[in-house]
């Protein structure tokens, strides 16, 4: 294996040692050394095409073996069938070499016993039209040995050939899986009220109707996404007169430990005094904390108790409007609900297709994806893009046939699960001919 000895290209490693030498190699040394992007074991050894960019691995096992792997990533322009629509594609290059090392001191010696290249292939994951090549292999025994000194701190390894070191780290941990967030609890969620709760657009604070509300009340609605909606109309009893004060508010609430804080974002304060004066203040409300305890009231319905420093105010579900009946879930009232609407059906998906010219038919399989209207594709050989409009029912396939690349311009008719279309034969842009394009969705 040969180390190329500048940072602008990736290393090729020659390591030599013995079995007898295994016992040299410091455990320090042993274990997993990366550049470039992190991929799981298995890519670097026998799922190649799933590494996308420039890296490489040094695998160095206690008993004194190495593998060592590099993946080169190049990028060509080109362009979408006969459309000129720009794409870039991708071109890799990998390198997989497994032999000895010996280490003395700060000097560890790399001695191949195989290296196998894999030329011009195409990663797993390609720009659709882009054409897809796969690996040319080549394989040697043995190779030249090379020497390096080396150096472990802080986590890096760092390899120096001559004027020239690379640098290279330890796998990186998993990150740790994020909190899944799902929400207010559950059983907060809804609308909620206290006393006799005014009819709807009665708490409009522009609005006059609630200064003749003859008691308290409140309404609550706490949102999954941790929104909130309260209003609170209270209604003192002083001699001779009943002020009230009306406050609106929306913002945030968030849940912790059994306890509720809101943050109003906007909130609108009315006052009516006993001399009738309306007096108006805005965005005063700051933000507050309520204990909460969700339970059954004694009526059967649901309860939310809060209780702040000044009280404790108890909630509970809006009560079904009088005389009405639970929805029915069996029976002829569940046959009469409803029923949802079929999901759009569009364009995406696998298909079987049959390109059929003169008296000659094609089978080829087809994978297209639905930008509504826009379709692109690609498919298995000799298939090479696809692309079209499933709004107007055009679709053209290029196929490589014989080293030439041919064209199907079919129109027709996306229905269901089947498509069928007609249209120009064309070799290099020039019509040769008609054809039919038939295709069903696996």
């Amino acid at each position: 294996m040969t180390f190329v000895r500048s940072l602008a290209s990736a290393l090729t490693f020659t390591l030599a040692a013995s079995v007898a030498c295994a016992a040299n190699v410091p455990a320090s040394l042993a274990g997993e050394w990366f550049t470039g992007a992190q991929y799981p074991a298995d890519v670097y050894t026998t799922d190649l095409t799933r590494a996308a960019s420039s890296a490489s691995r040094l695998l160095v096992e206690p008993g004194g073996t190495y593998v060592f792997t590099r993946f080169d990533s190049t990028h060509v322009a080109s362009s979408f069938g006969f459309s000129g629509y720009p794409i870039t594609c991708q071109v890799m290059n990998a390198t997989v070499e497994r032999g000895r090392l010996t280490v003395q001191g700060g000097r560890v010696t790399f001695k191949p016993l195989g290296v196998d290249t894999y030329l011009a292939y195409s990663p797993a994951s390609l720009n659709n039209g882009c054409t897809r090549y796969a690996a040319t292999k080549r394989s040697k025994p043995g190779g030249e040995t090379d020497v390096a000194t080396w150096t472990v701190r802080a986590g890096k390894l760092d390899l120096t050939f001559g004027k020239d070191t690379s640098t290279f780290v330890r796998r990186a941990p998993p990150p740790k899986p994020a909190p899944v967030d799902t929400g207010l609890d559950r059983v907060l969620r809804g609308e909620w009220q206290l006393g006799r709760v005014l009819p709807a657009g009665a708490y409009d604070p522009t609005g006059t109707v609630w200064t003749d509300a003859p008691a308290s009340s409140a309404r609550l609605t706490l949102r999954a996404d941790r929104t909130y909606d309260r209003v609170t109309l209270l209604v003192e009893r002083e001699y001779g007169c009943n002020p009230r004060r009306l406050t609106t508010e929306q913002g945030q609430v968030m849940e912790k430990g059994r306890v509720l804080t809101f943050t109003p974002r906007t909130s609108v304060t009315v006052t009516q005094t006993c001399e009738g004066k309306i007096e108006t203040s805005r965005n005063t409300v700051g933000p507050y904390q309520e204990t909460y305890a969700a339970r059954v009231g004694v009526t059967g319905r649901e309860a939310l108790v809060l209780t702040s420093k000044e009280d404790e105010l108890v909630f509970v579900r809006p009560a079904a409007p009088e005389g009405s009946a639970p929805p029915a879930t069996t029976g002829a009232a569940s046959r009469s609900a409803p029923v949802p609407a079929p999901a759009q059906r569009t364009a995406s998906g696998t298909w079987d297709a049959v390109v059929t010219v003169g008296d000659a038919s094609l089978r080829v399989r087809v994978e297209l994806q639905d930008d509504s209207p826009r379709v692109i594709g690609f498919g298995d050989a000799p298939v090479l893009f696809a692309n079209g409009d499933s709004a107007t029912g055009t679709l053209n396939v290029g196929l490589d046939l014989d080293g030439r690349t041919f064209e199907l311009g079919a129109r027709g008719r996306f229905d269901g699960d089947r498509y069928q279309g007609e249209g120009e034969w064309k070799l290099d842009g020039e019509t040769l001919g008609r054809g039919t394009l038939t295709m069903t969705r696996r």
